[in-house]
């Protein structure tokens, strides 16, 4: 079985170990994700290629997680979830960065 756990480049906060958490959870899920604070989500982990988890998912929206919420369980997808953590979308929220300064 091949797994595959996508991410993107704005998650400051990302570290190898939620990786390894991400992986572990597809022993027993079949679907893992990363909630972002803004509504989406910063990782997504399968163990197969499920194209309809993606179709109709209002892109670049607080609504993105929600509707894969939705979409898995309708596929009754087995869902684990990381931790929430802070995306760089905007400008504005750069202000995490400063705050990991503190």
């Amino acid at each position: 079985m091949i797994r595959v756990v996508l991410t993107g480049i704005d998650c400051p906060d990302l570290k190898v170990e939620l990786m390894v958490d991400a992986f572990q959870a597809l022993n027993k899920h079949d679907l893992v994700l990363g909630p972002a604070t803004d509504g989406g989500y910063y990782l997504i982990g399968l163990n197969y290629l499920l194209s309809e988890l993606f179709i109709g998912i209002s892109l670049s929206t607080e609504k993105v997680l929600e509707q894969t919420k939705n979409i898995s369980q309708k596929l009754e997808l087995a869902i684990a979830y990381l931790p929430i953590l802070s995306d760089i979308d905007r400008p504005e929220d750069l202000t995490v960065l400063d705050s990991d300064n503190d």
